[in-house]
């Protein structure tokens, strides 16, 4: 047996791990800098690890207000290109892919990395739902074809309660 411990001197949060064939990926949220510096206030982070506990690879993510990965599912390596899918999803008080943001909400954020042999982690997309309540990812899953995210949606505070609830979205 082993114990792998990581972070930073500030706190530090893991919010999900998945294993797949050889290695461990895990994300979470950090005030620190896991790898280069903090954008802002919480940070978004994800890493790979082998299955003995040596890190490959780490990335930030991160705006100027609050960030968070609260899930990870990672693909099937493609045989042409080597490259492995690796999809993240989170919630953000900020602008973390050019989307207008309203001052106090949280947005839910679904981002696609490329995980190659050769280049490590590369950020492929994202985007993030802004809209006027405060919405927090709950899941992610991917089938064969497709991505779904789970989230969850409340008014926070702004009357919008025919709005509120659990959701499930379906990503091409």
């Amino acid at each position: 047996s082993w114990v792998r411990r990581f972070g930073t001197p500030h706190d530090d949060f893991l919010r999900a791990m998945v294993v797949v064939d050889d290695a461990i990926y895990v994300c979470g949220a950090t005030y620190g800098a896991v790898v280069g510096a903090n954008q802002g206030d919480l940070d978004a982070f994800i890493s790979k690890f082998t299955l003995s506990g040596s890190e490959i690879w780490s990335y930030q993510l991160g705006s100027n207000d609050t960030d968070e990965c609260s899930a990870i599912v990672v693909g099937k390596i493609d045989d042409n290109s080597g490259s492995r899918p690796v999809y993240i999803a989170g919630s953000t008080a900020g602008d973390l892919f050019g989307s207008t943001t309203f001052e106090g909400v949280q947005y839910r954020y679904v981002a696609r990395f490329s995980d190659t042999p050769l280049d490590g982690l590369k950020l492929v997309e994202g985007t993030q739902k802004s809209t006027i309540q405060t919405t927090s990812t709950a899941g992610i899953a991917l089938s064969s074809k497709y991505l779904y995210v789970a989230t969850n949606t409340y008014d926070a505070g702004k009357e919008l309660d025919a709005q509120a609830g659990c959701t499930i979205e379906l990503f091409h």
